[in-house]
């Protein structure tokens, strides 16, 4: 059993990390949405457009690639550097 979840997982991740930039922007744009739905009705527009900012300003062919080499660093900083954009950007 615990053979079987190691495996599961795995291959679960080997499959996050072999998205293409497309897929990762889909990715992105639906985890917006689920978020969406707990932030409250006062600050959705704002989270809205911050949500979008970052996907627009993402560098997604840099960060397929850089999640296919499992450089985890350069996976934070391209999303990092998305968010600074934004909070200059949307205020």
């Amino acid at each position: 059993m615990k053979k079987m979840l190691t495996v599961s997982l795995f291959m679960f991740s080997a499959s996050v990390f072999a998205m293409d930039a497309e897929q990762l922007k889909e990715s992105d744009l639906q985890a917006c949405q689920s978020k969406a739905q707990s932030v409250p009705e006062g600050s959705l527009d704002q989270f809205n457009k911050t949500c979008e900012c970052e996907v627009e300003n993402t560098d997604y062919e840099a960060l397929a690639e850089a999640r296919k080499s499992g450089d985890l660093k350069k996976v934070k900083a391209l999303k990092a550097e998305a968010a600074e954009k934004c909070e200059v950007d949307v205020m």
